[in-house]
């Protein structure tokens, strides 16, 4: 039988996860929205022909496999690039794991 400790844990972990469905739901709507803006302002359609050609990434992200044969990942490293290539100085770099809490 389950103590009042242990029952109040798993309804912490519900409410947790409930908040970061919720937050993953309102960011997956602002990004379908923000694409949707840009393709109307743009005209009809995104896509390479669209952007310039020297158009190079702001941020990489390099995923961590896991131990795990379920093919998800532990951790990914956020790199920051540097506007040019030829900018000196290293990468600013994030390393994110699954456990962290937001």
């Amino acid at each position: 039988m389950p103590n009042e400790g242990q029952l109040f844990e798993v309804m912490q972990c519900i409410d947790d996860y409930l908040v970061a469905q919720e937050r993953l739901s309102s960011a997956l709507k602002d990004g379908w929205f923000s694409i949707a803006r840009g393709k109307y302002s743009l005209g009809s359609a995104l896509g390479q022909q669209r952007y310039p050609g020297d158009m190079e990434a702001t941020t990489l992200v390099h995923t961590i496999q896991g131990d795990t044969e379920d093919g998800i990942y532990d951790a990914f490293e956020l790199h920051a690039c540097s506007r040019r290539s030829s900018d000196a100085g290293p990468a600013k770099k994030e390393q994110h794991t699954a456990a962290e809490d937001d």
